[in-house]
């Protein structure tokens, strides 16, 4: 009696394995890359930026990765928020969140605090090359 319940433990789970496997709903990993809080890009505010090699990272940030990218396998998506002037950025968080389309928000969130000077701030994530950036769409949100 063992032997059988052993076998059909077995082959219940190599069914679900089979059953995970095959599930056609894969979602590439998109995670947050963090930068220093002082390394601003000379891009336009608001847009996401596809960096694709260590040599672009170099000539947007004037500094060397701090972390290995396989740009081979990923590429960076970086954004400039700009908080305007007399306001700075106090806290920033994402998510990214896929869409039924095969797109993915990337959603950023900041909070503010009044300040004599204008304040900016960068983001990026790491993003396989099998989702194009044109794939990607921004969703910022500001509170105070």
């Amino acid at each position: 009696m063992n032997r059988h319940f052993y076998k059909t433990i077995v082959a219940s789970a190599c069914a679900l394995l089979l059953i995970a496997a095959c599930n056609d709903t894969y979602t590439p990993e998109i995670s947050e890359f963090r930068l220093e809080q002082s390394w601003i890009p000379d891009i336009e505010a608001n847009t996401i930026v596809a960096v694709k090699s260590g040599a672009e990272f170099q000539s947007l940030f004037d500094k060397q990765l701090p972390r290995k990218v396989d740009f081979g396998k990923e590429y960076l998506a970086v954004v400039r928020i700009d908080a305007g002037n007399g306001i700075s950025i106090s806290k920033i968080e994402s998510a990214v969140t896929p869409q039924d389309d095969g797109s993915y928000t990337l959603s950023v969130r900041y909070t503010t605090d009044l300040t004599d000077v204008m304040d900016s701030r960068c983001i990026a994530w790491r993003v396989p090359l099998s989702v194009a950036p044109s794939d990607l769409h921004l969703e910022i949100t500001k509170t105070e």
